[in-house]
């Protein structure tokens, strides 16, 4: 019988870009999204059920290229 685990179809991180190389716009681009973050970290410094990430590639499918937002939130079990 043949056993299909998707997970071993997955790219390694080391197969996976880190970088497109793209130049942001300006300053803010980086400090706006890190503001962002300053202020969730002093508002929920008691919860442990979020993460905030910055410049991070999102793959929502092997096949498809990364989507890199300047920021994303993720609420609940991270």
């Amino acid at each position: 019988m043949f056993n299909y685990n998707p997970l071993e179809c997955l790219p390694s991180s080391a197969e996976l870009p880190d970088s497109d190389y793209t130049p942001v716009d300006n300053e803010l681009q980086i400090l706006i999204p890190n503001l962002l973050l300053a202020i969730l970290a002093s508002i929920w410094q008691n919860r442990d059920d979020w993460f905030f990430g910055i410049n991070m590639g999102v793959y929502y499918a092997p096949s498809k290229k990364a989507i890199v937002p300047d920021g994303f939130l993720s609420l609940g079990d991270v």
